[in-house]
């Protein structure tokens, strides 16, 4: 049997013992009730006869029982009473189903003691006569001119319940087949939906499947944490609790006044993924990348899906890479470059050209050693120097010219900020400067850079058209861009950078007539930024 046959049939089970217990409950109510009225209805009628004149008057005569029996078995023939007994305070039987008990004492035939109550307490009594309770009895005193004279006594069968009882029968068949057969339907619909939406698994299935995913989710050695929209921690990995210092306890908490909030607020407000570093302790950094989950069915955002990695990890295969790509366009530029001087040089041999030819390639050679002699005497940071290196090869291959300032000296980095940091600064800075020269005659980019273990300064400046004064509030967002979509992240890192170390920036009109990056990096923060 699978699950949901299961289902089905257990629902089918609890709705049929449901409507059942009601149908039982109204039962019972409805036996009440109409014992209720039996009851109001026995009092009614022994109160109307104990007050008419033929009882009052003729149950003090002797032979007062004939005019009483006749009155009291024409009412009783014409009602569904089932007895009624009248008899006098000395217990003689007035009037009876069975003539021949007239004139004769009651107690002979029945039990007094209702009676008897009655004839000393002067007051009504309702009782249930029978082994099962099977009539009501309303037993009623009768006066005579104002002096006790007697009690009249009703009887009505219980009988009359269960003929009520069998007049709906039908219908209270009919409606217990309907209550069940709309369970059994709603039982089968549920099931169906409950097997739609776990995609027809069984338990067995489900668990296997559920306890492959938690490996695996375990053994990330990323971090994975997921927060609901009402940022509560839901669940997380074991990488999650070494990286972000959690413990089965936080299961339910808030995630609010943690040091890696900010990034789910964020995404759940945005809508959208997001990457960012976020900051662990001195020096050390996580890479947060927040997914926002929507529910499939109605498309609302119901979390946030969060993966953290160790920057140093991510640094260092970042460094790799990036050392690679840098060395690739050096290699690609200067190429190029090459390329076309010796093409230049073959002409110049074949026109014969033989001492304009040595005196091009003297030339070609005194600048490439000058301009390598100044980055290698005021660069001392190798990752920096061949950076700079290949955005000059980049430049003179796009006719910019790059030139770094004579001022500029790099003797080391300051206390905690990496060279992929600084690589990320400048990189973008320049190649931000380059397209925006591209196309233009005479392009110039000055570079200026100082720094050393206390201090960093620098600034990319350009002949370009510069900034307008709408886009200043804006350059600095993720995703803005003047250049098309899939760009505009270039100085959202540099300003992320900056602003880890406490760093400024400023943007002014260059005395080359474009746009000035002026970055500056207090000494006193310089050990926290990277």
């Amino acid at each position: 049997m699978t699950l949901y046959q299961r289902i089905a049939r257990t629902l089918s089970l609890l709705i049929s013992l449901f409507t059942a217990g009601v149908v039982l409950f109204i039962t019972v109510q409805w036996i009440s009730t109409l014992r209720g009225q039996m009851e109001r209805q026995a009092m009614d009628l022994a109160f109307s006869i104990s007050q008419t004149e033929i009882v009052g008057d003729n149950i003090v005569k002797g032979n007062g029982f004939i005019p009483i029996q006749n009155y009291i078995e024409r009412l009783r023939l014409k009602t569904r009473i089932h007895y009624v007994h009248v008899v006098d305070k000395n217990l003689i039987i007035y009037s009876n189903p069975d003539s021949n008990l007239l004139g004769k004492a009651y107690d002979h035939f029945y039990d007094t003691q209702d009676i008897l109550k009655v004839i000393s307490d002067e007051r009504p009594l309702i009782s249930y006569s029978g082994s099962t309770a099977t009539s009501v009895e309303a037993a009623v005193p009768v006066y005579s001119e104002g002096i006790l004279a007697g009690v009249v006594v009703v009887g009505m069968l219980n009988g009359r319940i269960f003929q009520e009882i069998t007049r709906n029968i039908l219908f209270l068949v009919i409606f217990i087949f309907l209550i069940i057969l709309c369970g059994i339907i709603v039982s089968y619909r549920l099931s169906g939906n409950i097997k739609k939406s776990i995609r027809g698994l069984e338990p067995d299935e489900i668990n296997f499947l559920l306890g492959q995913r938690e490996l695996v989710i375990q053994n990330l050695k990323e971090g994975i944490v997921y927060v609901d929209n009402r940022e509560t921690i839901v669940m997380f990995n074991r990488s999650a609790e070494d990286l972000l210092g959690l413990t089965p306890a936080d299961v339910g908490d808030s995630i609010g006044g943690r040091f890696f909030t900010e990034g789910f607020s964020d995404a759940l407000k945005e809508h959208r993924m997001t990457v960012r570093e976020v900051k662990r302790g001195p020096n050390s950094y996580l890479l947060g990348s927040y997914y926002p989950v929507d529910d499939p069915d109605s498309g609302g955002l119901i979390g946030v899906m969060a993966s953290f990695e160790d920057l140093t990890v991510v640094r260092r295969k970042a460094e790799e890479l990036t050392g690679m790509h840098e060395l690739t366009q050096a290699l690609r530029a200067q190429n190029h470059e090459f390329m076309n001087k010796m093409h230049a040089v073959s002409g110049m041999i074949q026109l014969g050209e033989t001492d304009e030819a040595v005196s091009y390639i003297s030339e070609i050679a005194g600048s490439r050693q000058q301009i390598t002699g100044i980055i290698n005497s005021r660069i001392k940071v190798p990752a920096i120097a061949g950076l700079l290196l290949s955005k000059y090869n980049r430049a003179a291959e796009r006719r910019i010219n790059l030139n770094l300032s004579d001022d500029s000296i790099l003797s080391g980095l300051p206390s905690g900020l990496r060279p992929d940091s600084l690589s990320s600064i400048l990189g973008n800075l320049i190649e931000n400067a380059m397209d925006i020269l591209e196309g233009r005659r005479n392009g110039q980019i000055e570079l200026f850079i100082d720094g050393d273990e206390n201090h960093l300064s620098l600034s990319v400046a350009d002949n370009g058209p510069g900034i307008g004064d709408e886009q200043l509030s804006e350059i600095f967002k993720e995703g803005f861009s003047t250049k098309g979509a899939d760009r505009g992240y270039g100085l959202f890192v540099v300003n992320n950078i900056v602003k880890a170390a406490d760093g400024e920036i400023e943007i002014t009109r260059s005395l080359l007539g474009g746009s000035d990056f002026q970055i500056t990096i207090p000494a006193e923060k310089i050990g926290e930024a990277g």
